[in-house]
């Protein structure tokens, strides 16, 4: 489940599903014990991955998060899913339990 790209960053994926729509993710912990949490939304172009998940970020210091725009095979845009703003509650629930969990 968990990946390396080639600065040696180790890559966890995951799926919060303590919302109303399960939010899959991929999370790196930060360099140096680094608090600071970086959130990196998908680039809508690449449906299939992350988006921003190819080393760009590798040499940045805090804890990264990538969120998936993948919501019932679609993309959702963080928002809504046939007008339901629960979505979009989900990914902040996602990221308020990263950010309690970095203090």
């Amino acid at each position: 489940m968990s990946t390396s790209p080639s600065s040696g960053r180790k890559l966890f994926n995951g799926i919060e599903a303590s919302g109303a729509f399960p939010v899959e993710y991929r999370f790196s912990h930060a360099k140096s014990g680094n608090r600071h949490l970086v959130v990196v939304f998908a680039n809508f172009s690449a449906p299939e991955d992350y988006g921003w998940s190819n080393g760009v970020f590798d040499n940045v210091r805090a804890n990264i998060l990538w969120i998936r725009d993948r919501f019932d095979g679609m993309n959702a845009f963080y928002l809504c899913r046939n007008m339901d703003f629960a979505l979009a509650d989900s990914v902040q629930m996602l990221i308020a339990h990263f950010m309690r969990a970095l203090g």
